[in-house]
């Protein structure tokens, strides 16, 4: 049973949740929002858990192994949640509830529900996404992208052939970008640069890469600008594709030091709205 599918059975929706309906970063809040941590660890971590929840409650433990057919180990919980039940499952996450500050040191950060913080909600913020391939997913829009909302802590790492069919994206917030979006003075994730919006995505703050980040569905982009400097001219502009060919709707000249980060930092955006 997939992670999400749990949590949508056995957790009430909350008023954030409900903000999100029908767009695919539900599935996003659902798994960094700390409320929802020990779900996380039933679901993904049993290991960490196990040998205490079976020393704390053994008359629960051993009704489990009759519903699986033998003795119970974490390992038969990966596939097996769908017939243990919604009250079993239910008492499990009760006891790591009750327990996770004894366990959240302990997971690895690998999951998208163990290596990014829910933070907020945002709504047709205009967001900053670095890439080598920035002018194509401003003609093309965010082709590729991952799928599965758990599997978004490590994704710079994945191979290519996993994003093939789009999905979910990461972004910089406007404000964040010149402060983050760099390495010294080169640019993370690709030396290019698209401005747009989403209807809605998810701030949160990633444990691994220790820094404030944006998850977004690709195929939701709107608004989508290319940026960049022509050297020559130290002039700065910013092109959407439009009725199938260019159209600059940003242009502006700039100080010979400035870097593009900076000045896509402070971008009056609504030009680009135009």
């Amino acid at each position: 049973m997939p992670l999400i599918q749990l949590l949508s059975e056995v957790y009430p929706e909350d008023h954030k949740s409900k903000q999100l309906e029908g767009d695919p970063v539900r599935d996003v809040y659902f798994l960094t929002s700390y409320s929802h941590a020990s779900y996380a660890i039933v679901y993904n971590y049993p290991q960490i858990f196990w040998s205490d929840f079976i020393d704390e409650d053994s008359e629960l433990a051993e009704q489990i192994g009759e519903l699986l057919g033998g003795e119970p180990e974490y390992s038969d919980l990966y596939e097996n949640y769908d017939k243990i039940g919604e009250d079993v499952i239910k008492k499990i996450i009760d006891f790591v509830e009750v327990n996770i500050d004894d366990y959240q040191t302990d997971i690895p950060h690998d999951f998208t529900s163990s290596a990014l913080v829910f933070r907020e909600i945002l709504k047709d913020e205009w967001l900053v996404h670095l890439s080598d391939y920035a002018y194509d997913i401003m003609k093309e829009g965010f082709t590729k992208g991952v799928m599965d909302a758990d599997q978004l802590a490590l994704t710079t790492y994945m191979d290519d052939n996993i994003k093939e069919f789009g999905g979910f994206n990461f972004a910089y917030r406007q404000n964040d970008v010149s402060r983050h979006g760099r390495n010294r003075h080169e640019q993370k994730y690709g030396k290019e640069v698209v401005l747009f919006q989403v209807p809605k995505a998810i701030l949160c703050d990633h444990y691994g890469d220790q820094e404030p980040q944006v998850i977004f569905w690709g195929s939701n982009a709107y608004n989508i600008t290319y940026f960049y400097i022509d050297y020559d001219e130290y002039l700065v502009q910013g092109i959407q594709w439009k009725d199938n060919k260019e159209k600059i709707i940003y242009e502006e000249m700039m100080d010979e030091h400035v870097e593009l980060l900076d000045i896509i930092s402070e971008i009056d955006t609504s030009e680009l709205e135009k």
